[in-house]
C-alpha cells in the first residue's frame, strides 16, 4: 500500500510540474489509485459484514428482562451491568468477524477470543436470571405472603422481617453490593439493629403452609364426613390407607411436620384455621423449663423427640381428627329427647325442659351456700320459674294464678325441700316439687317424673349444651 501512495504522491508532484511526464507512467497511476479504491470497498464490505453478523449474534442472546420492574436500588445497576457486558460482547465479535485472519480456529488468539466471548454470554445470562430471579421473588412474596408458615417466621424471625423490607412494593429498604465472587447481595437492617445479607438465591426461600398436605387431609375429612352422615365408620382398608399415604406423603419434608405441629391451619379455607394439637398438649412434649408455656426456643429445640417419632405423632393426630370428623358428622340417634315418632312441639317442650332445668339446676348450685329464704326469693326472682310465681310468703310459694284465693289454695312451702338440698346436694327433689307446682302447663306437669329420669341419663356434656340460646340436644349442635 506504502509503495502505491508513493506512485501516486509521484504522479501528482509531476502533473504539477511546466513539463509533462512521460506517457509511460499515466497507466500505472490510474491502475493503483483503482486498486486503492478497490480495497476500500472491500474493506468497507467487510466491516458491513461484520456488522450484520454481530448484530444477529446479539440477536440471538437473551433478551433483557423488564428492568423497569425492579425498584430504583437494582434497576439502574442492572442496566449499567447489562449494556456494559452486551458492548463487551459486541467488540469481541465486531473484531472476531472484521478480522478473521487473525483468528483462525485452534490458534491461541482464537482460543483467548472464544474464552473471553463465553465468559461474558455467561455472565449475561447470570445477570438476566438475577434480574428475574428478584422480579420473581417480589411477585411470589406478594402472592403468598398469606400463606407463610408462622412457624418458618418464629424460627427465623431475622430473615422474615429482612425479606418485608427487601420486597416491600411501595417502600423497599436495602442497598445492593457484590462480593468478591461476583455475587448480588441485598442488606438491610432490621429494628433489632441487627444487619441481614441476603443473597438472591435465598429471596424466594421461604415456607408456607404445607399446602399438598392440607390438600390431601381435607380429601380425607370428607370421606369421613361423607360415612358419617350416612351413619357408618370409615372403612377399615380407608383408614390404613390414609396413615400410609400421610407417612408417605409427608416424607422427609421436615417444615411440612413442624407447620402440621406447631401452626393454625387454613383447613378449607384461611378463614377456618385449626390447630392439631392442644395448648397442653405442646406443653407436656416441649415445655422443657416448666414454666407452664411453649417459647419458640422450646419449639425449635423439637430435634430430641427425633423426626420420625415428631412424625408419628402428627399422622396419629390428623387420623384421630379424621375420626372425630365421621363421628361428629353421625346424625343423632333417637333418644327421649330426639325422639322421630314424637311431635316437633314435644320434641320442643322436652328441648325447652332440659334448657331450663340445667340451667336451674345451675342457679340452684351456685346458690347453697345462701339461706334457706335467700335461696327461694332467688327461685322467685332469678329462674325461669319467675314467672310463674305470683309472690313469696315466708318460705310458701305462691302461684301466678287468676285470683288470691287460687293463689292461697295452691301455694306450697318449700322449707324443707331446700333444707334438705342444702344439707346433702342433692338438688332433684326440690327440682321435682318446684316443676310438679309451678309447670307452665298440665303437660309440663305431669311428665316431671319421665323428663327428670331421662335428665339424669344425659352426659354431663350434653347437660352443659344446654346452656344456651338455642338449647337443642343434638351432639353435633353448637349451643
Amino acid at each position: 500500500m506504502a509503495n502505491k501512495l508513493l506512485i501516486l504522491g509521484a504522479a501528482m508532484a509531476h502533473k504539477n510540474k511546466s513539463y509533462n511526464l512521460s506517457r509511460s507512467i499515466v497507466p500505472a497511476v490510474d491502475a493503483g489509485v483503482k486498486t486503492i479504491v478497490d480495497e476500500l470497498e472491500v474493506q468497507r464490505k467487510r466491516t458491513n459484514e461484520a456488522s450484520l453478523l454481530t448484530q444477529q449474534y446479539l440477536d440471538q442472546l437473551p433478551e433483557n428482562p423488564e428492568i423497569d420492574l425492579l425498584d430504583e436500588n437494582l434497576a439502574g445497576m442492572f442496566t449499567s451491568d447489562l449494556n456494559n457486558i452486551r458492548n463487551n460482547i459486541g467488540r469481541i465479535n465486531m473484531d472476531r468477524y472484521k478480522n478473521a485472519y487473525k483468528y483462525s480456529p485452534g490458534t491461541e488468539a482464537y482460543t483467548n477470543m472464544m474464552t473471553e466471548l463465553k465468559t461474558n454470554e455467561k455472565l449475561l445470562k447470570k445477570r438476566l436470571k438475577e434480574a428475574q430471579d428478584i422480579q420473581m421473588a417480589k411477585s411470589n412474596w406478594i402472592n403468598e405472603h398469606a400463606n407463610i408458615s408462622e412457624t418458618w417466621k418464629d424460627f427465623n424471625p431475622d430473615k422474615y422481617i429482612a425479606l418485608t423490607q427487601i420486597l416491600n412494593k411501595e417502600n423497599p429498604n436495602y442497598t445492593a453490593k457484590r462480593d468478591s465472587k461476583g455475587e448480588l447481595i441485598l442488606t438491610t437492617t432490621i429494628p433489632s439493629g441487627k444487619t441481614v445479607d441476603v443473597k438472591v438465591s435465598d429471596l424466594d426461600n421461604w415456607e408456607e403452609y404445607p399446602q399438598p398436605e392440607i390438600n390431601k387431609i381435607n380429601e380425607f375429612y370428607e370421606i369421613a364426613q361423607k360415612a358419617g352422615k350416612q351413619g357408618l365408620d370409615i372403612p377399615a382398608a380407608s383408614v390404613g390407607q390414609m396413615t400410609t399415604y400421610l407417612n408417605n406423603f409427608i416424607g422427609e419434608n421436615e417444615y411440612a411436620v413442624l407447620s402440621l405441629m406447631f401452626d393454625d391451619l387454613p383447613m378449607g379455607s384461611n378463614e377456618n384455621k385449626m390447630a392439631f394439637f392442644t395448648e397442653q398438649e405442646l406443653i407436656s412434649m416441649f415445655d422443657a423449663d416448666k414454666d407452664g408455656a411453649v417459647s419458640q426456643e422450646e419449639k425449635q429445640n423439637w430435634r430430641p423427640l427425633d423426626f420420625r417419632n415428631m412424625k408419628n405423632k402428627v399422622v396419629d393426630r390428623i387420623m384421630k381428627r379424621i375420626w372425630e370428623e365421621n363421628k361428629k358428622a353421625r346424625p343423632p340417634k333417637a333418644t327421649y329427647f330426639n325422639n322421630p315418632e314424637d311431635s316437633q312441639s314435644e320434641n320442643l317442650r322436652k328441648e325447652m325442659m332440659a334448657n331450663n332445668t340445667t340451667r336451674l339446676i345451675g342457679l340452684l348450685n351456685d346458690s347453697k351456700n345462701l339461706g334457706i329464704k335467700e335461696i327461694i326469693n332467688k327461685i322467685a326472682d332469678s329462674s325461669y320459674l319467675a314467672g310463674s310465681i305470683a309472690k313469696v310468703e315466708g318460705t310458701s310459694i305462691l302461684p301466678d294464678e287468676n285470683s288470691i284465693s287460687g293463689m292461697v289454695i295452691k301455694s306450697f312451702d318449700i322449707k324443707n325441700a331446700v333444707a334438705q338440698f342444702k344439707k346433702d346436694g342433692n338438688v332433684i327433689p326440690l327440682i321435682e316439687k318446684l316443676m310438679t307446682k309451678l309447670g307452665p302447663t298440665k303437660k309440663d306437669r305431669s311428665a316431671v317424673y319421665t323428663d327428670l329420669y331421662y335428665y339424669n341419663q344425659l352426659s354431663e356434656d350434653h347437660k352443659l349444651r344446654q346452656i344456651s340460646e338455642s338449647g337443642g340436644l343434638n351432639p353435633n349442635k353448637s349451643n
